[in-house]
């Protein structure tokens, strides 16, 4: 125990945790060693329960980092600490890639493949996925094709789950690229990004990527 420059004791939570698999793990050999951490729990919810093995009664501060490997998929990570546990969340961009071609995502949402198409309609492409949060609006990179034609873009969220893209052939979204649930469009592929989405810890692993926690309890 420290103690502060008001002369009260304060205690730390600290370590690194992985998930190579199997779960949250800490990590604890030669180079790494937990602080004040009996457990790491990977939930059912999608969440990462860290137990102190002790209680605190008071909470001063508490972050989690995502290391150099998770910070380049755009992966974050916040904490709700308690006195004796705290819950971590993590999100990321809602990011994949669209074929036009075959009318079908490749490379889909690195953490979990849960997007999909629910429907491709008259003159559009209806895709659902995992709740996005805020009040961002879809965007897209330049597509890649094979042909000159330009194509115009644009999205309509029907709900946090839901999201409409409608392809045309002219600025005007007067033709559109898709007739009767066929693209007619060049084959090519789509950079979607739909917004910030909650990840489920399960589907974040990596044989080196990791996540630093430090608290500072009383």
């Amino acid at each position: 125990m420290l103690t502060s420059c008001q002369g009260q004791g304060v205690d730390y939570i600290a370590g690194v945790i992985r998930n190579t698999g199997g779960g949250w793990q800490l990590i604890d050999n030669v180079d790494h060693t937990p602080l004040n951490i009996a457990s790491v729990e990977t939930l059912s919810d999608g969440k990462i329960r860290i137990n102190y093995d002790f209680a605190a009664s008071q909470v001063i501060s508490f972050t989690v980092t995502p290391d150099e490997t998770y910070i380049r998929y755009g992966l974050t990570a916040g904490a709700r600490a308690s006195l004796d546990y705290a819950m971590i969340t993590l999100s990321a961009p809602l990011r994949f890639y669209y074929d036009t071609g075959t009318g079908h995502i490749v490379n889909n949402f690195i953490f979990g493949d849960n997007v999909y198409e629910s429907e491709i309609g008259m003159d559009y492409v209806e895709f659902t996925h995992p709740p996005v949060y805020g009040n961002t609006m879809p965007v897209y990179s330049k597509i890649s094709s094979t042909s000159e034609k330009q194509l115009n873009i644009t999205f309509q969220p029907i709900n946090s789950t839901t999201t409409r893209m409608f392809i045309s052939t002219d600025l005007e979204g007067q033709n559109s690229a898709i007739n009767n649930g066929q693209f007619v469009a060049p084959a090519g592929f789509i950079t979607i990004d739909l917004g910030v989405a909650e990840v489920d810890a399960n589907d974040v692993q990596s044989v080196t990527g990791n996540l630093w926690i430090m608290g500072i309890v009383q």
